[in-house]
This record gives C-alpha cells, structure tokens and sequence, in this order.
C-alpha cells in the first residue's frame, strides 16, 4: 500500500495518505488494521499486489466496461492475508479533463455500467465467507463506498428510471450479501442516501459537490 495525489488541472494537488489506517515499513495482517474513516479506503492507486495473489482470486472483468478499477481494489482482497504500508507518494493521477471518466457528466452516462460494476463486486466479496472480523470489516467498508457512488449517481442523474435502478440495486445488495446491505443502510453514506424522495435526493446533490470542492477528486 502506497501513497496517492490527485493533481488536478488548474495545477494544485491533493494526497491521499493511510497512516491513519495501518502501521508503515512491517508486515501487517488485518488485525492491525485501524477502522477506517468515512470515505477512507483502498482504490487501485494505491495497491500492488503479488502475482499469486491475483492468480489465486481469479479476478476478471466485462469487456468495454468502465469503473472496473473498483473490482481490482476488491477481489484479490480477499487473498490478502499480510499488508505492507510504504509512506511514499508513489501514483499521480491527473484529473480535470472534460472526457475523463470520473467527470461528473460522463459517470452518468455510464451509470449502467457503474451498476453492474457494483452488483459483480456484491456477488464476488461474499462478506460471509471471511472468517477475520477486520478483514471482513474492511471489505464491507469498500462495498459501502462503492455502493454510496452508485446511489449518488442515482441522484445526479434525476430521472426516473435512475430512481428505478437505485431501488433495484438495493434490493439485489439486500437479497445477495445480507450483511453488506446492513454495513451500508447503518454507515453514514448510508443513512444520508436512504432519505427518499426529491427533498433527499437535493441533500445528496449538495453534500456531493460540497464533498467534491473540498476533496477534488473529478
């Protein structure tokens, strides 16, 4: 695990750090792994993996598919069993471009395939089959941050079949992975996104370009 910054277009820069989250420069296993913050976690930025790690996860992805970074920064996760934490910003990731794919206007339009993206990570964690409580923890956490994604995109998008998508997910988190669909109905994302009607989805489009002008990551 290392280190990332976002440097953004109009020439500032923001990192994204973990020492907050593990211990720096030993072999670590979950337990010492601390609980992570809201909004804190692990995208492909900031991991490398063994090759054995990959091959033993079998990880895979849908052809002309965006967003299938977060199945990379999940399912060989459940591999893992030591984690190393080196303080080095080591990734760059430029952001600002119009096309980008996290830009706001292109993330809708591909909001199908961040759905699907979801529901493949839903199915692949499996939160019940990890015996370590952290371990499992911290995979709930991830499938919480990428669920909230998915429903703030709901939102942005404003339209009724969005609305639609958004209550089918739920249903097919709630009906795949029970225990995931509790860590994120009882998380703080959680909570704010399960506001129903237009009133909550007004507080969702707020609070996430509220969220984007402090943090900055499209």
């Amino acid at each position: 695990m290392t280190n990332y910054v976002y440097e953004k277009e109009s020439h500032s820069s923001h990192g994204v750090r973990y020492r907050s989250l593990i211990p720096e420069g030993r072999i670590c296993t979950w337990r010492d792994l601390r609980r992570p913050r809201v909004g804190r976690y692990l995208l492909m930025h900031a991991l490398t993996y063994r090759a054995d790690v990959l091959r033993r996860s079998n990880v895979s992805f849908p052809m002309h598919t965006f967003y299938v970074d977060n199945l990379f920064a999940a399912i060989p996760m459940r591999q893992v069993r030591t984690l190393a934490y080196l303080d080095v910003d080591l990734y760059r990731y430029f952001i600002g471009r119009a096309d980008q794919s996290v830009q706001e206007p292109v993330m809708i339009s591909r909001l199908e395939q961040q759905l699907r993206v979801n529901r493949l990570l839903v199915e692949a964690i499996r939160s019940d089959e990890i015996t370590d409580a952290r371990h499992r923890r911290y995979l709930l956490h991830y499938s919480t941050i990428v669920c909230s994604i998915s429903l703030t995109l709901t939102a942005l998008a404003d339209t009724e079949q969005a609305r639609c998508e958004r209550k089918a997910l739920l249903r097919y988190i709630k009906a795949t992975d029970l225990p995931a669909y509790k860590a994120f109905r009882r998380s703080a994302p959680g909570l704010l996104l399960s506001i129903t009607g237009r009133g909550g989805e007004k507080m969702v489009r707020f609070s996430y370009r509220l969220l984007r002008r402090h943090v900055g990551f499209n």
